[in-house]
């Protein structure tokens, strides 16, 4: 009895590590957006990528989210207006500079108010740092940059627009 246990044990083991194998094989490996590099791939060189998240899109709420990748490191966002960007640019592998990093959430989120709408623009680091800035529009918003996007460096994207409101993200090389 005890002998038969053990078979059947090992059998399921070998049934486990297949099917571990074969997963990993199948179904995990991220899936390319253009090229050999994956959408959560390093950017080119002198490049960074801006991938689109629709996080509510309703008559009352447009929130939209653009995760952007870097080659490099930014250390310092701001929001001056209806513009979002990012300062105090070093490489990645820099051993002399710190606080910085190469992935920022930026999110442009309307809110109907009445006859009009309220407007946030944030810029949040992975190193804990956030700028942010409200106002107001009078007109229905339409968000631009809607598909993921590898932009040269500098660059300055226009996100979304709500009649002469233009909310943007400057990237600095």
């Amino acid at each position: 009895m005890h002998g038969k246990r053990l078979c059947d044990n090992k059998e399921a083991m070998r049934r486990s590590v297949f099917l571990l194998c074969a997963l990993a094989l199948v179904g995990c490996q991220p899936k390319a957006i253009e090229g050999e590099g994956g959408r959560l791939s390093a950017p080119a060189a002198g490049s960074a990528r801006l991938i689109v998240a629709k996080v509510k899109e309703t008559p009352e709420t447009v929130h939209y989210q653009w995760s952007l990748l870097g080659e490099r490191n930014w250390t310092t966002p701001t929001v001056t207006g209806t513009q979002a960007s990012l300062a105090e640019v070093y490489p990645l592998n820099d051993p002399k500079r710190q606080g910085g990093c190469n992935t920022w959430l930026c999110d442009a989120i309307f809110t109907k108010q009445g006859a009009g709408w309220e407007w946030t623009l944030r810029l949040h680091g992975s190193n804990g740092k956030t700028a942010e800035t409200k106002g107001t529009c009078t007109d229905m918003p339409e968000v631009q940059l809607t598909k993921d996007t590898e932009a040269s460096l500098p660059a300055t994207l226009t996100l979304a627009k709500a009649g002469s409101t233009t909310l943007t993200l400057t990237v600095p090389k």
